[in-house]
């Protein structure tokens, strides 16, 4: 891809869509559901440069919904995100 990753996994319409596994050129990984190209539905992540790992509820590409951090220091954090709206 342009931005250096590389995506194995389901299309739709030419679209990353479906379940799938995204390899970042920084080394983070993320396994889950995609829709139109962006994270959407459940899905796990690796960041590499922070050595933190999430599971749980992504909304495109935003972690939202119930979801655990685990992070380096072997600390685990369940969340439950909600989306935040701003009002112009």
């Amino acid at each position: 891809m342009k931005d250096g990753s590389r995506y194995e996994g389901e299309f739709e319409n030419g679209e990353i869509t479906g379940k799938g596994e995204r390899h970042y050129a920084d080394g983070t990984v993320y396994q889950g559901r995609f829709h139109a190209g962006e994270k959407h539905g459940y899905g796990e992540i690796t960041y590499a440069r922070t050595g933190e790992w999430y599971k749980g509820e992504w909304n495109l590409n935003v972690r939202q919904g119930q979801g655990t951090l685990f992070t380096k220091d072997k600390n685990t954090f369940t969340v439950r995100l909600t989306p935040i709206f701003s009002v112009v």
